[in-house]
């Protein structure tokens, strides 16, 4: 990764101005030319034997030297000059006087925090010093362990030593007059931006990452670090490369990070809440525990909460140590001493608590580091309270299971065993399959749901678990999966073992690169047979709860419609007799015969439009589509009215239709209707039945009142009557199928109406009490204009 030492944090800046410090060290250390390094206050940070011999002074281990006390006086003021120049132009070259002679220090400042500086000692002595020079940069390149590289302001390499060329495997010829970048392939960012940035004195190096061109099988990774030769005047001259060979760190870099991912996803293969922590701090968790709690990371988790122990539910004989670290130390004693510690804690999914056995070991290595399980055992609590006599026997195996899990972590000395101990565990079948559909590894699970035993199935075709009838088929699919002809599986298979016994399975699967080894496809298989079988009866038993709910409506129709027959029964019933009577007085004229068939006939038209509404109101919607709201309500209301005026119960539009007449819902207009009769049929019996009670006098009038409001994507619809509310327990049982405080009532009208708008139309039913009675609220969608749902 490239640093800006002006713009990187200090302590990475720190480590690597004192690795460059130390590859400088070694390649100084036996030198010709005499160098050292000193930080701002003049105290000598490194100086080879060279320096040493030359300026007569003894570095050893512990002693520390300032470079004034090797100066006269007015040489130590001319060094605090030198120093200034070095720090404003990058460079510098002075003359200084010590006890053994007068020398020429040619300076550089080498890192800016700390500030360190580099220095290059000539004693002026008249002898040929571009020789000299010459001898010490020779010495410099021949004797470096890393590959150094020199280049033109142009970035044109201009000279190299032999340990670049052994490590490129070319010769002086091959990269004379190349640049850098035509060999080494800078992974971290615009080298030449980097160049830019040094000659206009904006940093003083830069390091980069690098790849060796030409090997893309088994890349070579390079440690790159620039700066830049400079004369006397400071003007730069050259850049100057240090090149470490980092290959070894990288692929031991890539070999930890894949393990690690191996490790997180065989986490997350478990169906129960796993989390890795140092005693006090959550270092790692599965995707069940985060999905359990409601959260996307342990990012997130961890912002909101600081132990997961906040979680435990207070309840009379259940763990529920909420101190952080305390809690976990507790747990530990309790496997110890061979003490199951269950814990409460709240599915938010299902609203109910949920039993947990919680396991937690110590995992082998330096750092202190637990991990801990929370396996749901809320149906093995409940047998438990229903078989006391297989109590005993459950205790036993639940505690055998803690001492095998004990003893299988105290044998763990790797992750490799980590992750083998986590595969066996998993409670689906899991197997690992390579491109030619051999079975490499699988799970105890994994066996036992096919009959047979691991050391049979390894090394064996996959299909040999399945009928030799449709092996065929499963070989080609696999075979287009693995080809990329076939994207994804799809994840519900009806399948018959070798045995003949038909499996009904959920399959995932994903193909996994390892690095070296092949391309291998990791699959786990969930036996869902039971959990089919019980969504088959609760659609039955749902189909059959509709159909007691039709019933019921119709029943409450039939009555209304009994009841608006009832007056034109009565007017024809008196036709007739008025017919009868002119017959026997002889007063039946034509005219009378056709003002009475009128009347008749009137009756009749009356009674022959009751039942198509009846009709009309029981034919299913096939198709969700848009119905005008008023209109719904107001064709349940006109079928009801007259049965309720008998009872004196009045129905009521609410003065927000009158701004509101045009609003327009998706959804199943019939259904709909269904839901509001049985909203006002149940507020009807509520009314009759306070009045039965004495709450309320028979002479004040039952009232059911509609009304709606208009939300930003949905429409509130409200039935409110007074009958007086509902009780509080009653209030949180409403909807639940079969549930009645009426004694010959069946308890599935109002569970069908809260079925029919949640599940067929998207929206939503509740209950309130509200002044003098109760209040029932429906939210449906609006009708988006211009779009076409289809049916469902």
């Amino acid at each position: 990764m490239q640093r800006n030492p002006d713009n990187s944090g200090k302590n990475s800046n720190y480590c690597e101005e004192q690795k460059i410090l130390t590859n400088l060290h070694n390649i100084f250390e036996f030198s010709p030319a005499p160098q050292l390094t000193f930080d701002n206050s003049k105290t000598v940070i490194d100086i080879n034997i060279k320096a040493q011999e030359i300026l007569g002074c003894f570095a050893a281990p512990g002693l520390s030297i300032n470079l004034c006390s090797l100066l006269t006086t007015e040489s130590c003021e001319r060094l605090e000059i030198h120093i200034e120049n070095c720090r404003d132009k990058g460079s510098a070259e002075t003359i200084l006087e010590t006890n053994t002679g007068v020398f020429s220090f040619k300076t550089i400042l080498f890192t800016n925090s700390p500030e360190t500086f580099l220095s290059v000692a000539e004693r002026i002595d008249g002898k040929d010093k571009i020789e000299e020079h010459e001898s010490f940069t020779k010495a410099v390149f021949e004797q470096s362990a890393n590959g150094i590289i020199v280049t033109d302001l142009n970035d044109r390499i201009v000279q190299v030593n032999r340990a670049f060329l052994d490590l490129c495997e070319m010769d002086n010829d091959e990269v004379e007059g190349k640049k850098p970048g035509d060999i080494l392939h800078n992974t971290s960012g615009s080298r030449e931006d980097f160049i830019t940035r040094l000659l206009n004195g904006e940093i003083s190096y830069f390091t980069s990452e690098s790849v060796l061109a030409g090997n893309t099988d088994y890349p070579v990774w390079l440690l790159c670090s620039t700066s830049l030769i400079r004369d006397n005047d400071g003007i730069p001259l050259y850049t100057l490369i240090f090149i470490e060979n980092i290959t070894s760190q990288k692929v031991l870099e890539n070999q930890l990070a894949e393990s690690g991912r191996h490790l997180q996803n065989l986490l997350d293969f478990q169906k129960n809440i796993i989390i890795v922590s140092d005693g006090k701090t959550m270092i790692n968790a599965n995707l069940f525990m985060l999905d359990f709690f409601g959260f996307n990371s342990l990012e997130e988790f961890k912002q909101k909460h600081e132990c997961v122990c906040e979680f435990f539910e207070e309840l009379e004989g259940y763990f529920c140590e909420k101190r952080r670290g305390v809690w976990l130390k507790k747990a530990l004693d309790n496997e110890r001493l061979n003490i199951d510690t269950k814990v409460i804690l709240y599915d938010r999914k299902i609203n109910e608590n949920r039993v947990f056995l919680l396991d937690a070991h110590e995992l082998p290595g330096e750092e202190k580091r637990y991990i801990i399980s929370f396996t749901d055992v809320t149906e093995m609590e409940i047998q438990k309270k229903l078989l006391e006599d297989t109590n005993i026997f459950l205790e036993e195996k639940v505690d055998k299971k803690s001492r095998e899990l004990l003893e299988s972590y105290k044998k763990l000395a790797s992750s490799e065993m980590i992750l083998s101990a986590i595969f066996n565990t998993a409670d689906i079948g899991i197997a690992l399959i390579d491109s030619n559909g051999v079975l490499i590894k699988m799970n105890r699970h994994f066996c036992q749901m096919y009959e047979i035993d691991m050391h049979t199935l390894t090394g064996r075709h996959f299909t040999e678990v399945y009928h030799p009838e449709i092996s065929d088929d499963l070989t080609r699919i696999f075979m287009e999966y693995r080809d990329g002809t076939l994207d994804s599986l799809r994840p519900e298979w009806t399948l018959t073992r070798h045995d003949g016994l038909m499996m009904e399975l959920f399959i995932t699967s994903d193909w996994v690169n390892i690095k070296g080894g092949g391309r291998f496809l990791v699959v786990t298989h969930t036996d869902i047979s039971e959990k089919n079988s019980l969504i088959s009866k609760q659609k039955e038993q749902e189909r059959m709860l509709v159909q007691q709910s039709k019933m019921a409506a119709m029943g409450e129709m039939i009555g209304a419609i009994a009841h608006q027959w009832k007056q034109p029964l009565n007017s024809i019933a008196l036709i007739a007799q008025c017919i009868a009577d002119d017959y026997e007085f002889d007063e039946l004229s034509e005219e009378l015969v056709e003002e009475h068939v009128t009347g008749i006939m009137k009756q009749v038209d009356f009674m022959a439009d009751t039942i198509d509404d009846f009709r009309g109101f029981f034919k299913p919607s096939r198709e969700s589509r848009e119905f005008n709201l008023l209109d719904a309500v107001k064709d349940v209301s006109l079928l009801l009215e007259p049965q309720f005026k008998s009872n004196y119960i009045n129905i009521e539009l609410d003065e927000s239709w009158d701004k509101h007449s045009d609003l327009l819902a998706e959804g199943y207009p019939n259904e709909f209707k269904q839901v509001i009769l049985n909203l006002m049929a149940n507020s009807k019996d509520a009314i009759l039945e306070r009045r039965e009670r004495g709450d309320m006098p028979r002479d004040i009038p039952g009232v059911i009142r509609s009304s709606v409001e208009e939300l930003d994507s949905s429409y509130e619809i409200g039935i409110t009557d007074n009958g007086g509310g509902i009780p509080p327990a009653v209030l949180q049982r409403l909807f639940e199928p079969y549930f009645t405080t009426k004694g010959e009532g069946t308890g599935i009208g109002l569970y069908m109406s809260k079925t029919i708008v949640v599940d067929k139309m998207g929206g939503s039913l509740s209950a309130v009490n509200v002044e003098d009675g109760a209040k029932f609220i429906i939210e449906i969608n609006k009708h988006i204009r211009g779009s076409d749902n289809g049916g469902t």
